[in-house]
């Protein structure tokens, strides 16, 4: 496929008066100057006017633009290559052979449609065909990373970019003046589109595949993330204020009697109650304490009782995530107790677990969180009452 099969018409006439460009032949480029600017299509056709001296911005632009067509802007002498033939299987794709003769629409719809096959292919993958626990660790670290995106996108870059840290669509990347890496392609993800009216009346919202590139694939630099470190002390007491039962100290006969070592807290459903170790460190107690508090507000009543070690499997889900939320060390986790029913669930029942699981987690952070603020608040008082520092404190649980 040549830069000649590209179709430019329509960027050309969604540019203003004021600019244009001039192709010639079959892999090169020129721009020339019509007025005093030059005129440049970002997303959702809105048009901006770059300066007189902003030659480089519109090399970035078309670098942006061709790579959402999957072709490579080599910037040292303007010509356009063919892309490196990328292997990997995960990331969706669309034929080539039909592309030029498809509507825009119709090649936006293709792409969803991938997509959509690749995010069920993938929540198919984790549970049903993986042989160890890799699989799953991957797919809660990147939620974990990108929160904001939601349990599907969370799939869609494991699927794709797995290793990604910072990720924007094409066009945010070329507005801030970055190219992308030759050899370089994106990945999708599916974001909400523009509202719409339902048959029944109600509203509803279209979706689209987006193009994204991390960081790593572009010219920008690496940012780092920002990262805020709590008191274990503090992190220990907002947790405990946040269980929805009552608990308690271990006592082996008040306790189902003599717990295995690897037992250090556990909930007990007809109590309505948890029993935790003494003398843990404060990491430990995060971790097994949260893994309570998720078995408390996963029970719902037979279901539960029938269902337990899937649900205690659901609840260290859970606390894997709560526990790198708040930079809790997670090297003791494993999730090599894959429930065997979960073998057989389809794709949507996947999603559907994997929904509740980080809905329970974002329930019991919210709640946290709160209590943080006021934990933190009250350690502060008695600071400034005392004039004593909290910097220093044992990391053990008493």
């Amino acid at each position: 496929m040549k830069l000649k099969d590209v179709n430019f018409k329509s960027l050309f006439q969604a540019m203003p008066d004021t600019s244009y460009f001039v192709i010639c032949g079959e892999d090169r480029i020129e721009v020339a100057k019509k007025s005093e600017q030059y005129g440049m299509l970002l997303n959702n056709n809105s048009v901006y006017a770059m300066s007189d001296s902003s030659l480089q911005s519109i090399l970035n632009f078309l670098s942006a633009y061709l790579a959402e067509r999957d072709f490579e802007l080599d910037l040292g002498n303007t010509r356009v290559v063919e892309p490196v033939k990328n292997e990997t299987l995960s990331t969706p794709k669309v034929s080539e052979e039909t592309d030029g003769k498809k509507s825009y629409a119709e090649k936006k719809k293709a792409e969803l449609n991938a997509t959509y096959k690749l995010l069920d292919e993938t929540a198919e993958k984790v549970f049903t065909r993986s042989s160890s626990s890799a699989e799953l660790f991957k797919v809660l670290d990147v939620y974990s990373r990108f929160k904001e995106l939601g349990v599907t996108n969370a799939l869609l870059i494991y699927a794709q970019q797995p290793n990604a840290t910072d990720i924007q669509p094409v066009a945010d990347w070329s507005k801030q003046g970055f190219q992308f890496k030759r050899g370089q392609h994106g990945f999708y993800i599916i974001k909400r589109g523009k509202e719409y009216t339902k048959a029944d009346g109600k509203k509803g919202y279209y979706r689209n595949a987006v193009k994204y590139f991390d960081v790593a694939q572009t010219t920008a630099p690496a940012r780092e993330r920002k990262i805020t470190t709590y008191a274990s002390h503090a992190l220990v007491a907002a947790l405990t204020m946040t269980s929805p039962v009552k608990y308690e100290n271990y006592i082996p006969e008040n306790n189902d009697g003599d717990w295995p070592p690897f037992i250090k807290a556990k909930y007990f459903p007809d109590q309505k109650k948890i029993a935790v170790r003494k003398g843990l460190s404060a990491a430990e107690y995060f971790i097994h304490f949260s893994t309570a508090v998720a078995m408390a507000m996963l029970d719902r009543g037979v279901d539960f009782k029938n269902n337990l070690t899937a649900y205690q499997f659901d609840a260290k889900c859970i606390a894997y995530l709560l526990s790198k939320r708040y930079n809790i060390d997670c090297s003791t986790f494993d999730f090599d107790d894959i429930p065997s029913d979960y073998m057989n669930y389809d794709t949507t029942r996947i999603k559907k677990k994997f929904y509740e699981i980080t809905e329970i987690e974002k329930v019991i952070h919210e709640k946290m969180y709160k209590n943080l603020e006021a934990v933190l608040k009250n350690y502060q008082k008695t600071v400034d009452d005392t004039t004593k520092s909290i910097g220093v404190y044992q990391d053990t649980v008493r």
